[in-house]
């Protein structure tokens, strides 16, 4: 599985379509994006945002993730390419 993961990883880079990590709360109810980034707890139910701190030192692991492919910059990528005379 790891494997796949990083070929897929590997191929999307030199494209330019790479992905943004975005923490979500637990419930799905809010991202924690924009003007949220910095906030700790869900402003609609007042979940936390991190799993508690335990063995960890200084590490804050958020209780769900969302990974954002943006693909405005791919359009643009694919909108100035040149393509080939036929």
């Amino acid at each position: 599985m790891k494997e796949n993961f990083y070929t897929k990883k590997s191929m999307m880079k030199p494209l330019g379509l790479e992905y943004k990590k975005i923490n979500i709360s637990p419930n799905f109810c809010m991202l924690y994006n924009g003007e949220n980034t910095n906030l700790s707890n869900c402003k609609t139910y007042g979940y936390a945002r991190y799993k508690p701190n335990i063995d960890r030192e200084r590490t804050l692991v958020a209780y769900k993730k969302l990974k954002y492919l943006p693909l405005i910059g791919c359009k643009c990528y694919l909108c100035l390419q040149r393509w080939p005379d036929t």
